[in-house]
């Protein structure tokens, strides 16, 4: 325990050190994020009547779980969803899950859950407009945008995701460039209202690209939110995660710069 507790400190203490160093100035979205070209144009033409096909796609299936939610998650009890979605009035669902990292389910830090469960014809996912992202698969990540209430699946899944920390790193360094550009649009307009936002992702993209956010996260999932019980994999999270934070902000500020 006093081992952890010093890891923990010295890795805030540089962890500050190293924000601090990155500047805080003021981002200036720049309006070139979203040149209006001709192919461009054609493109979204092309995904206006893609969406307009989905919207009359007839399902048999009354709810869905996106792909990716199916192929990762485990251990979402049966018997819960046997109980919740018949006669439900909710639109949509939260699944909660926990992590597993560097071999270890981490059961503290920062909690986790995915609105990854809904009515067909209940929403859609947000429009967002921007032509970086398709390679990836963020628009999984992002939540739908739904009518009515949505309900929370409380048995608890796994998240699980074997292929190693360099693979992790990988995909967190798109999502960052993704994730930068994203609230660049937001904070200009261009993207989703803040209406279409859950409360956490308005706190999440209202802090992103300000100094501190690494840091706190780190305190906030290391400290408040007992990360350290999860020994050196919940350390070393803790660490990723505030890093993808820094990214996000120094991402942010080079487009501010440049225009992207």
């Amino acid at each position: 325990p006093i081992a952890l507790a010093l890891a923990a400190v010295l890795a805030v203490v540089a962890l500050v050190a190293a924000v601090v160093r990155v500047s805080s100035q003021h981002v200036s979205p720049a309006p070139s994020l979203l040149p209006a070209s001709p192919r461009e144009r054609s493109r979204a033409r092309e995904v206006d009547v893609a969406v307009e096909r989905l919207r009359t796609l007839q399902l048999e299936s009354a709810a869905l779980m996106p792909d990716d939610a199916r192929g990762v998650f485990i251990g979402l009890r049966r018997d819960e969803l046997a109980r919740a979605l018949p006669g439900t009035t909710h639109a949509g669902f939260w699944l909660n899950y926990d992590n597993w990292f560097l071999g270890r389910r981490l059961r503290h830090g920062d909690a986790n859950r995915k609105l990854a469960l809904f009515r067909v014809g209940a929403g859609e996912y947000e429009r967002i407009e921007e032509d970086r992202w398709s390679h990836l698969d963020m628009e999984i990540h992002e939540h739908p945008v739904l009518t009515g209430t949505v309900g929370e699946v409380r048995s608890r899944m796994d998240h699980r995701d074997d292929r190693g920390l360099e693979h992790w790193r990988r995909k967190h360094d798109e999502y960052s460039s993704w994730e930068a550009r994203r609230a660049l649009l937001l904070r200009t307009g261009r993207g989703a209202s803040r209406e279409d936002l859950s409360p956490r992702q308005r706190r999440k993209y209202a802090s992103l690209g300000k100094w501190w956010l690494p840091a706190a996260y780190f305190v906030h999932a290391y400290v408040v939110r007992r990360g350290f019980l999860d020994g050196w994999p919940g350390l070393a999270y803790a660490w990723e995660k505030s890093r993808y934070f820094r990214d996000i902000g120094r991402k942010m500020r080079e487009l501010g710069r440049t225009g992207g």
